[in-house]
């Protein structure tokens, strides 16, 4: 695509309405399901579309500006959920869609990995660890395991590194916290950008929640959305803790660093929870007042949900000062796109840049002294080279 039209800013801007259709179809559909409410199911697709912060990832489609592999693969999140609901205790479906979870998984082999963690504690959980979950556990783990395998070979091989030429421990841990922030303790500002952002869909999910619990409505997709709530905190803190003590007491590096990215699927369940709330309150409204009084309830309603969906925000502070302030500063992309074309025709191609940004380096074709981007790549060799960009 970049090649056809010579912007290598296409792609993303082609993409990101296929990403976006991929994912608002696949959320309503699951939302639908288990709702019953088609505007509520459109209403709460919207509201979980936008990035909702975690402590080192985010929910969401921040497209087009973070065109990224883990935007691909949560568009297909809503279908896979979805129909691992559908599937129930039927054995191939459930195959079938972790071997598709393992395919997306080459794309961004991170979110792969914490999203079939989280699967299969789900299962054990629901199951109340019998040993018929746990051979169910084995099968989809493998069916999940079989498409990413030449990866995983990869990777293992990739990050072995002799002992005498290994950043010692302190420093590698120093680095990665610098470059992610993944391990005890997070930052400060990170914490409570991530209670801010969990407060309104949170709400809504402990709201939706009791309405069925007072209704007596909870059923078992009720229960496997409890049972995955809770598997994401235990498989992002729990296993977080689990790699940071073993890789301390062994002053080795630990061979997976972004546990805690799992996080971000914990606003799953809380947006299927939000679904049943926003349901019986346009229920409500439609069955108990006037014609006038329904659109007046509808329209403060998704007024609500769409300012939702910008958390603290962000969103609009961003479309402002891209569309209104980008040419004032090289800090908006619109602008580094200029600069980096600049670059490119005004510069010899052994020019070295002083200029933090991956785009640039991308559109620009010269090498930076600096990029924080680097990091999180030499951090998985944990080789001399590491201490070299640090």
């Amino acid at each position: 695509m970049a090649g056809a039209s010579g912007d290598l800013l296409a792609a993303p801007h082609i993409l990101t309405p296929i990403l976006v259709s991929i994912y608002l179809c696949g959320a309503y559909w699951l939302f639908f399901a288990l709702a019953q409410h088609k505007l509520a199911s459109v209403l709460t697709a919207i509201l979980s579309l936008p990035a909702w912060p975690t402590l080192i990832d985010a929910w969401g489609l921040d497209v087009p500006k973070n065109m990224l592999p883990r935007s691909v693969f949560l568009a297909f999140v809503p279908w896979l959920t979805l129909g691992l609901i559908r599937a129930s205790q039927r054995l191939l479906p459930a195959v079938a869609i972790f071997l598709a979870i393992g395919l997306l998984a080459n794309l961004h082999p991170v979110s792969g990995f914490g999203f079939v963690q989280i699967l299969l504690l789900t299962i054990l959980l629901q199951n109340k660890f019998r040993l018929r979950a746990f051979s169910r556990c084995a099968l989809l783990g493998i069916a999940a395991a079989l498409p990413v395998i030449g990866f995983a070979i990869t990777y293992v091989s990739g990050t072995r590194v002799a002992k005498a030429d290994a950043v010692p421990y302190p420093i590698l841990l120093d680095m990665f916290q610098y470059r992610v922030a993944g391990f005890f303790p997070f930052a400060r500002e990170r914490v409570s950008d991530t209670l801010i952002g969990v407060a309104v869909p949170s709400a809504l999910a402990f709201l939706g929640w009791r309405l069925r619990r007072r209704n007596g409505a909870l059923d078992s997709r009720d229960a496997w959305f409890k049972w995955f709530l809770v598997s994401t905190v235990v498989v992002s803190f729990a296993g977080t803790a689990v790699i940071q003590v073993a890789s301390r007491v062994t002053e080795s590096k630990p061979l997976i660093f972004d546990q805690m990215r799992a996080l971000r699927f914990v606003y799953l369940p809380l947006f299927a929870l939000a679904a049943y709330f926003l349901a019986h309150i346009l229920k409500a409204a439609q069955e108990g007042t006037r014609a006038w009084q329904q659109r007046s309830i509808i329209v403060v309603i998704t007024g609500f949900v769409v300012a939702a969906s910008f958390p603290n925000g962000t969103h609009f502070h961003r479309l402002w000062n891209e569309h209104v302030h980008a040419k004032a500063s090289f800090g908006r992309d619109s602008s580094v796109k200029s600069l980096g074309e600049w670059i490119r025709h005004h510069t010899p191609v052994n020019a070295l840049i002083d200029y933090d940004s991956p785009l640039l380096r991308l559109i620009a074709q010269r090498s930076l002294v600096f990029c924080k981007k680097d990091g999180g790549i030499l951090l998985y060799s944990g080789s001399e080279r590491l201490r070299e960009w640090h």
